[in-house]
């Protein structure tokens, strides 16, 4: 999966706003660690492996921390 793969799949899965993509070299493999607004005004950072095939799930889902409901 590319960079551009992972942002896609991010942006469909969330119906969000990308807001920073980045690459991050793990080894032989690619951590691609994307910043996306949710329509619901929330921002959730998803990891994803370069070697994860696009499916339906976001792999290594996670919050970013800022806290609060």
């Amino acid at each position: 999966m590319s960079l551009e793969g992972a942002v896609q799949q991010v942006q469909q899965q969330t119906n969000g706003r990308i807001l920073t993509a980045d690459s991050i070299p793990n080894g032989r493999n690619k951590i691609y660690r994307i910043k996306v607004l949710t329509p619901d005004g929330h921002v959730k950072v998803m990891q994803l492996h370069s070697n994860d095939t696009p499916s339906g799930k976001l792999p290594n889902k996670k919050r970013d921390g800022s806290g609060g409901h």
